[in-house]
């Protein structure tokens, strides 16, 4: 069987043959005048077994639906990584909803390397890229995304083993009992040097440490130290300045076990 392809200019026919190129037919179908549907983000869960790469995928409208999903597919074989996002489904009995649909999925445990991405969306679209992991981030790079919008390009992993957290009186009188907490928690740690840029539970901005994972007080006091002790010193820190000021303090840390000590 032949093939003849007509490619049509202003004004003239121009017959050139290999000048459109045949195998471009089986190549993935770029709808370019698609919206963006769906937000992309990178998150790495910490947990005391280790640490993996979570993806966080969310509608940017509001859904239809309380009771809707995403229907997706994700798979990292081979050292390549696709992920589909195929369509979102309704429930028959529709209440409907006010707030965005999400899911959050495991991308795993991914050793330094550069792997292949491509991101589908619902089969009208496919975005290739590639995922940059390193000991200090994960980085995604795309030339260009059509139906995704990334929440950001650039992951930094929190280093081992660092804690951060805040510290908040609600009276003037207390401040004295938590700059001495603070004290004592810089004689038991060391200074941390982190690069600027979103580490995901915290971001860094001109040396300043800005919890973003959980809701913090006006006016707490964050921080970020390398810590090497175990942790039982530092409940039993927190245990002394709660049995000392039961009211009008609060204290909140985490660490990359994925612990929280309040």
């Amino acid at each position: 069987m032949h093939r003849i392809l007509l490619c049509c200019f202003i004004g003239s026919i121009i017959l050139i043959a290999g000048a459109c190129n045949l195998s471009s037919l089986d190549d993935p179908i770029v709808v370019t005048d698609l919206e963006n549907e769906f937000y992309l983000d990178l998150w790495e869960h910490l947990e005391p077994e280790g640490r993996f790469l979570e993806w966080r995928l969310r509608t940017i409208e509001n859904a239809e639906c309380e009771d809707a999903s995403i229907d997706y597919f994700y798979r990292n074989s081979g050292g390549t990584i696709g992920l589909n996002i195929n369509a979102i489904i309704n429930p028959a009995d529709c209440t409907p909803s006010e707030q965005p649909l999400s899911v959050y999925f495991a991308g795993g445990q991914l050793n330094n390397d550069v792997y292949p991405i491509s991101i589908g969306v619902r089969d009208a679209v496919v975005n290739e890229g590639s995922l940059i992991v390193s000991d200090d981030s994960y980085r995604l790079s795309f030339s260009s995304l059509t139906g995704v919008v990334l929440l950001k390009r650039v992951l930094r992993r929190i280093p081992d083993p660092v804690i951060w957290g805040y510290i908040h009186t609600q009276h003037d009188s207390l401040q004295v009992a938590a700059d001495e907490f603070m004290n004592n928690l810089e004689t038991k740690t060391l200074p941390v040097s982190l690069k600027e840029g979103n580490y995901g539970y915290f971001s860094v901005d001109n040396e300043a440490v800005i919890i973003k994972h959980i809701h913090v007080p006006e006016g707490a006091t964050m921080f970020a130290y390398e810590y090497i002790q175990d942790d039982d010193v530092l409940e039993g820190m927190i245990t002394s300045l709660k049995e000392e000021h039961p009211n009008g303090i609060e204290v909140r840390i985490f660490n990359t076990k994925g612990g929280e000590f309040y």
